[in-house]
């Protein structure tokens, strides 16, 4: 009888440990489960910001072409409208006309 008992409990407390491990198991998978869920997200986002990081640098590289197309076109600090309105220059070099910047100096005297 001592033995069909202790089987009996033998049994019994296979049973709760399996029932236990049961019950964990779940959860201690739980963070890999979540973790293989999220991953492909921050992947994504991940690929996005490179993507869109990628195109504005391309934009920008672009956009500095086209200015320094812009600038080697024009004259390189000398433009005679602008000079006109500001300093009053009229065209003749050798003219003094009361601006005193970008005037020749022996012009003066």
């Amino acid at each position: 009888m001592d033995n069909e008992i202790s089987i009996k409990r033998e049994a019994a407390g296979r049973g709760k440990q399996k029932k236990l491990l049961e019950r964990l198991l779940p959860m201690m998978a739980m963070p890999f489960i979540i973790q293989s869920m999220v991953v492909p997200i921050f992947l994504g986002m991940i690929k996005f910001m490179l993507f869109k990081s990628l195109i504005i640098g391309k934009l920008a590289l672009v956009l500095i072409i086209i200015n320094a197309f812009r600038n080697s076109n024009s004259v390189k600090g000398r433009d005679a409208d602008l000079a006109a309105i500001n300093y009053g220059f009229s065209g003749h070099e050798n003219e003094y006309e009361g601006a005193y910047i970008n005037v020749n100096r022996d012009s003066l005297g």
